[in-house]
């Protein structure tokens, strides 16, 4: 499965703005890797205009790469559970 984002807008918490360059490219890189999304095979194409996430709790300790992972994690999540309810019939988007 190919991931496409055309947009990413991460609102972090007051201090981080320096990081968030480096905690998207982060980001890119995780879902990247074949743990996130590609497991994920389509019968089909299919395309999420919009993904939002539930805020998520950082905190400053947090290094960028372990901020990236669970966001990598928490948009996974989000891409199964789209193409699941968008696929036909409610079954699987396998």
């Amino acid at each position: 499965m190919r991931l496409e984002i055309d947009h990413l807008a991460l609102q972090l918490p007051a201090g981080f703005e320096a990081r968030a360059p480096r905690i998207a490219r982060l980001l890119g890189e995780a879902l990247a890797r074949p743990e996130h999304l590609g497991g994920l095979t389509l019968a089909r194409d299919a395309a999420l205009p919009a993904l939002r996430l539930p805020a998520l709790p950082v905190q400053a300790g947090h290094s960028d790469a372990a901020i990236a992972q669970r966001l990598a994690q928490a948009v996974t999540a989000q891409v199964h559970t789209a193409l699941a309810a968008s696929s036909p019939a409610g079954g699987p988007a396998r």
